[in-house]
């Protein structure tokens, strides 16, 4: 009996030992990768205060100004960095629309003492205008690609802008002939005719016609000019065409064509 209170007693501490054991192991085990938080990402930086988006930013053309296209290449990113035109000249007041396409990489064309700083990302195209006020000579610049000698000048003289050439005058369009025409049917009775039933118009005439219908449903058509105007009794319909070829053409009502309502159209 005693023996095997001892056997037990022995057993029991060697289990104890086994389980405080694995408990430390477990407690000391470091956290696996998916219990690890990773570092908070910070947020995009806000623009710089005061930063002049105003100048540097795309814009609509000026009516007038002087176009411009610039390329600024970078040889696909090997070189060399330059600007397609290096050395500007203007006039002062001279409005200018520039057209600024990049090659391949983030460029920028960037004149500090004018306020201008337009940045043009890769394979991409901005639409720039800008007035030249200052006489001056400035230095143009790519701010990232200046140390790789990508750089200019603006030059503007004191002198009168160029002349910009007036716009074409738009001939006003001529006015339309109105022309009123009855479908007359006697209040269903007859006659059944056009008031008036023979028209005379010129190549290239607007016509503004009112269409008035006495009782019954009438068309005005014109078949060989696509005109087939509905008109139902009682009723007015304003109608307008241009004729622009040369010719007669015959005038019908469809539904009383049998009872003698038609008439002509000369065209000349």
């Amino acid at each position: 009996m005693y023996k095997r209170l001892l056997t037990l007693a022995l057993l029991m501490g060697a289990m104890f030992m086994v389980f405080a054991a694995c408990s430390d192991a477990d407690d000391e085990a470091p956290p696996t990768a998916a219990n690890r938080a990773s570092p908070p990402i910070p947020p995009p930086a806000a623009a710089s205060p005061g930063e002049n988006l105003g100048a540097g930013g795309p814009s609509g053309p000026v009516a007038g100004g002087t176009a411009i296209s610039v390329s600024l290449d970078d040889g696909g990113g090997r070189g060399p960095f330059v600007f397609s035109t290096t050395d500007f000249t203007f006039k002062r007041g001279e409005a200018v629309n520039f057209s600024f396409t990049s090659e391949s990489q983030f460029h920028s064309f960037t004149v500090n003492d004018l306020g201008i700083n337009v940045a043009v990302d890769g394979g991409k195209t901005v639409d720039f205008s800008f007035t030249f006020d200052t006489p001056g000579t400035y230095t143009l610049i790519c701010i990232p690609h200046e140390a790789l000698a990508m750089v200019g000048t603006i030059t503007v003289e004191d002198g009168p802008a160029p002349a910009t050439a007036p716009a074409p005058a738009v001939a006003a369009p001529a006015a339309a002939t109105a022309v009123t025409a009855n479908l007359n049917d006697g209040g269903g009775r007859g006659p059944f005719e056009f008031a008036p039933a023979d028209y005379n118009f010129s190549v290239g005439e607007t016509v503004n016609f009112t269409f008035v219908a006495e009782s019954q449903f009438h068309t005005f058509t014109v078949s060989d000019l696509g005109m087939d105007v509905a008109v139902d009794g009682g009723a007015t319909v304003n109608f307008s065409h241009t004729f622009d070829t040369a010719g007669e053409f015959v005038l019908i009502c469809t539904p009383h064509l049998s009872l003698g309502m038609k008439g002509l159209i000369t065209v000349r």
